[in-house]
């Protein structure tokens, strides 16, 4: 062991994984020195993700002594407050990241948190799970991304408010406040003026709402809850859409309601309606059915279906004469009830009165009939205004409403 030379144990060990690193740790005394060596050209650079339940206390001890002073970004999930004393043993100058998740039965408290602001002085990014009321997070200065949603109901609404006052937040994830919550105080205009992404309940989108003519850096806004799928909430969330467009290009929309689909069909009538201009527009496990007078394309550039269910080859090709003006269209992983083995477009007719191309992508789709055949796609009278496509890497957040904004 002696003899071998540090380049090929560092090469040794960086096929194991960490908990097998550590238990060398008592094997041989070069294992510990090549093991600092080890994770600090890895972690310096990388996040840091581990559970602490996999690991003894001792492991715990040497892995945050020899890390301390080098990482960056941690992520780890506690199983006992142990676990967390631990961790707050020691100092993090360089972690701007962290992110724990705690599974004891005992909730990290606000003292627990005044421990973590002590050990880690220089967060940009926190992401914590516990039962606080927030009266310490106030402290807090220099933080850029805050999520609350894994914190309870204790958490106090005026220390939410201190704390973005304090800080100029980037991205803030709630979910966490009630509709009483929200109407006992205002968040100020310059807590909010510096947002680029938001996740919130749709009971505390009025909070923010309010500023949208002064959140000019804002690219995503996500929003949850049972209340979105209210008709007065939709009609609301339009209006608010229509009066920032001057400023703000909306780039996509994206609608997600899965076991509520009737509520996600009525914002996209609603869109369409609306005459509000979007680049994009997202719909989600829905169930499709479009009236005779809704015509897509005049104010959509393009149109993705997502786990969506057509019925029926006459309501598909229903669907491409009501989307023929738009420049790209596209079904993923949906599922088509059609009583034979094959569809054909006939490109020529599709793009007759059309001036622009279109794109259709066709990727990981699903066919009710006939079971146990190989389902085609053809084109025929091929046209240089129609391309079909079948591979096409779309990402989707899945949240009931997600709204993407491009500055102008």
């Amino acid at each position: 062991m002696e003899n071998l030379p540090e380049d090929c144990l560092l090469l040794i060990l960086s096929y194991l994984d960490l908990k097998s690193q550590l238990s060398l740790c008592d094997v041989h005394s070069r294992f510990p020195i090549i093991l600092s060596y080890l994770w600090q050209s890895r972690y310096k650079t990388n996040d840091l993700s581990i559970n602490a339940m996999e690991f003894t206390i001792n492991d715990l001890h040497h892995l945050f002594k020899n890390i301390c002073i080098f990482i960056k970004k941690l992520r780890i999930k506690f199983a006992e407050l142990e676990h967390l004393q631990v961790l707050t043993s020691y100092t993090y100058p360089t972690v701007d990241d962290l992110r724990f998740h705690v599974t004891s039965k005992k909730s990290v408290t606000d003292s627990d948190m005044s421990k973590i602001q002590n050990c880690f002085p220089n967060l940009k990014t926190l992401s914590p799970m516990g039962n606080f009321t927030g009266k310490e997070f106030v402290n807090y200065k220099g933080l850029e991304n805050l999520t609350l949603s894994y914190c309870t109901s204790k958490f106090k609404v005026e220390n939410l408010q201190k704390l973005m006052i304090g800080n100029r937040l980037k991205e803030i994830k709630l979910e966490l406040f009630d509709t009483k919550c929200v109407e006992s105080i205002k968040l100020p205009k310059e807590s909010v003026s510096n947002l680029e992404m938001i996740t919130i309940d749709d009971n505390e989108f009025p909070w923010f709402s309010k500023h949208f003519d002064v959140m000019n850096h804002l690219k995503e806004l996500h929003i949850s809850g049972t209340e979105c799928r209210n008709g007065t909430f939709r009609g609301s969330l339009i209006e608010e859409l229509r009066l920032v467009k001057s400023k703000r290009r909306l780039h996509s929309l994206e609608f997600g309601f899965r076991n509520h689909w009737r509520d996600g069909l009525e914002y996209l009538f609603d869109i369409v309606d609306s005459r509000l201009y979007v680049d994009i527009l997202k719909i989600v496990s829905m169930r499709l059915a479009i009236a005779n007078r809704h015509t897509i394309g005049e104010n959509i550039k393009q149109l993705y279906f997502k786990n969506c269910n057509f019925a029926g080859r006459q309501f598909f090709n229903n669907i491409l004469f009501k989307t023929k003006y738009l420049d790209v269209i596209s079904f993923d992983n949906c599922t088509f009830g059609f009583s034979d083995k094959v569809f054909i477009f006939d490109a020529e007719k599709m793009r007759e009165g059309c001036f622009n191309k279109q794109t259709m992508y066709l990727t990981n789709n699903q066919y009710e009939f006939p079971v146990g055949s190989d389902f085609k796609w053809e084109v025929r009278h091929p046209h240089h205004l129609f391309e079909l496509c079948t591979d096409k890497a779309i990402s989707y957040s899945y949240y009931p409403i997600s709204i993407c904004f491009k500055n102008e």
